[in-house]
């Protein structure tokens, strides 16, 4: 955009006012800071921005909500800008993407097919060219937290029929694992501990996906409840 100042009359509800502000901060008489921004730069602020739009959602702060909405939104516009400078992709590709992705997922919805007869697993294994329980594993994100990425593993192996654990066989895993790390703390070694835990850790894991529980956010849960459990008047701010 030859003059950036052309944005403020523009629509301020269009999205292509949004790409247009976005093209004007990265043009060469824009913002220092955006221009020198890259994918692996803005890593930290997709990730920062996704978990204030949680806390919004979890907070119930629907006006925060938009706010926060609005900021994720701005970083894929962001990635877009990026990908069309380097003739990677632009936003017009991410959305027929999308688009694509979600009619082909939805045969019941814009095809003929039942719902009951849709084969979801077939459907994304197609779309992403897997075939063996390994391809799908690989294709987990190693950046996921180590909850989030278990849960994964557990599930998608447990629909292969390779994770063939029950809720009860869990839950007796966990008490041998209790009882190899009250021995260990007698006479066994920090590896055996340190096992008999990561075992515990999985179970509890697979707890929480037989029982339909997401275990990163159960976590995240308890952790706002202790917090606010420990606010007493003694800690409370004075206003």
């Amino acid at each position: 955009m030859s003059n950036p100042k052309a944005c403020l009359k523009m629509d301020p509800r269009s999205f292509q006012t949004l790409l247009s502000v976005m093209a004007a901060l990265r043009a060469p008489e824009g913002c220092p800071w955006d221009k020198k921004q890259t994918h692996t730069s803005l890593k930290r602020y997709l990730l920062e921005e996704t978990y204030e739009v949680i806390d919004a959602i979890d907070q119930d702060d629907r006006e925060n909500l938009v706010e926060e909405l609005g900021d994720l939104l701005f970083q894929i516009v962001f990635h877009a800008q990026i990908g069309e400078e380097d003739g990677a992709f632009s936003m017009g590709d991410i959305v027929e993407g999308i688009t694509t992705k979600m009619i082909a997922r939805h045969p019941h919805v814009f095809g003929d097919v039942p719902p009951e007869e849709v084969d979801w697993e077939a459907l994304k294994q197609k779309e992403k060219h897997t075939r063996t329980l390994s391809d799908e594993l690989n294709r987990i994100p190693e950046a996921f937290p180590a909850l989030m990425r278990t849960e994964k593993i557990l599930k998608k192996s447990a629909k292969s029929g390779r994770w063939t654990r029950t809720p009860s066989e869990d839950l007796k895993k966990m008490k041998e694992a209790c009882g190899v790390f009250e021995t260990s703390e007698e006479n066994g070694s920090g590896s055996q501990k340190e096992k008999a835990v990561c075992e515990m850790l999985v179970a509890a894991v697979d707890l929480a996906r037989s029982n339909g529980f997401q275990p990163e956010l159960l976590l995240k849960t308890w952790g706002d409840h202790w917090i606010e459990d420990t606010k007493g008047p003694e800690n409370r701010e004075k206003h």
